[in-house]
């Protein structure tokens, strides 16, 4: 299983710099640009990622799972409590301007596009739903803590602030599950195709960014490597003993620990294009943090198996 594990994380970090390299292409022959890559990401922040949020609970699911689910749900936020603990012990000396960025990386996981194939090659349906939810979480504290780290202190706090397109569609998303009501088949089949340019979109704008920035990438920033630390490491080998002593069903526990264990979430960057916050340590954190999984999820999925034992 960690070899299988290995592989697939492997694919999966192939295709997201086969999809940062074509981005990066596209701004290096002038096809996108700044404002191309901000108009991109308000596509996807305003209209892409709301339509990805309700579609995640459109999803059939077992009333018998209720119960894991919400235990799932409880570790999604652990998870990010635990983040937002460690950077405020690793980063409170940090310059505030670097503050931001350095601590959504290090809170906020690809829950998404990077953990859900792997879930589904290991786990199967089970541990997509179990994935699925961490992504709804996601989409919680993305919208609500994330919005208001971007806004910084002054005036972070303003409710308006929280009324946004995530939220919004946040509560369509449980509305509609709350009633049992599903999409019409006209409808459903439109949003579908907007959640498909999630990850092709998202992934071309780090590119285009990583292009833009790309002299001053640099593995000689000791800030930098505290956040992979934390991000490949710490927070998930915390977790994964709040999740050993939790977890009584072995594709909860492996699910979850293997989405504890993601990289550096990508709407990383696209918050910091549309805050104007420091976009170029957005931009190495998610490839740094990418690249380590290699490493870093074998190692945790060796542990998991050592503490419960295969599937």
């Amino acid at each position: 299983m960690i070899l299988q594990s290995a592989l697939i994380v492997i694919q999966q970090i192939g295709i997201i710099f086969l999809l940062i390299g074509i981005g990066f292409l596209a701004a290096k022959f002038g096809l996108i640009g700044q404002e191309g890559a901000r108009q991109l990401t308000d596509l996807l922040l305003i209209i892409v990622i709301p339509c990805v949020i309700i579609m995640a609970f459109q999803t059939a699911f077992e009333q018998s799972l209720i119960k894991n689910m919400l235990i799932a749900a409880l570790f999604a936020a652990l998870t990010h409590f635990l983040g937002i603990l460690i950077s405020r012990l690793l980063f409170r000396n940090s310059a505030p301007e670097r503050r931001t960025m350095l601590t959504y990386s290090t809170v906020f996981y690809n829950a998404g596009f990077f953990s859900l194939p792997l879930l589904r090659a290991l786990l199967g349906d089970a541990g997509v739903l179990y994935g699925s939810v961490f992504v709804a979480v996601f989409n919680l504290f993305a919208w609500t803590y994330g919005i208001r780290l971007m806004h910084g202190e002054n005036g972070a706090a303003r409710w308006k602030t929280f009324l946004n397109p995530g939220i919004i569609a946040l509560i369509i998303a449980l509305s509609l599950v709350l009633l049992n009501i599903k999409l019409p088949v006209v409808l459903k089949t439109a949003l579908t195709y907007l959640t498909g340019l999630h990850t092709p979109l998202a992934m071309i704008i780090i590119g285009s960014q990583f292009f833009a920035f790309r002299e001053q990438f640099t593995l000689r920033d000791s800030e930098l490597w505290k956040t992979v630390l934390a991000r490949n490491l710490l927070v998930p080998l915390l977790m994964l003993g709040l999740i050993y002593l939790f977890a009584q069903e072995k594709t909860l526990f492996f699910a979850s620990v293997i989405t504890a264990a993601a990289p550096t979430a990508t709407n990383t960057i696209l918050f910091a294009t549309k805050f104007k916050q420091d976009v170029n340590t957005a931009v190495q954190a998610v490839i740094l943090t990418t690249l380590l999984t290699i490493l870093s999820i074998p190692l945790m999925m060796g542990l998991a198996m050592l503490l419960k034992g295969a599937l």
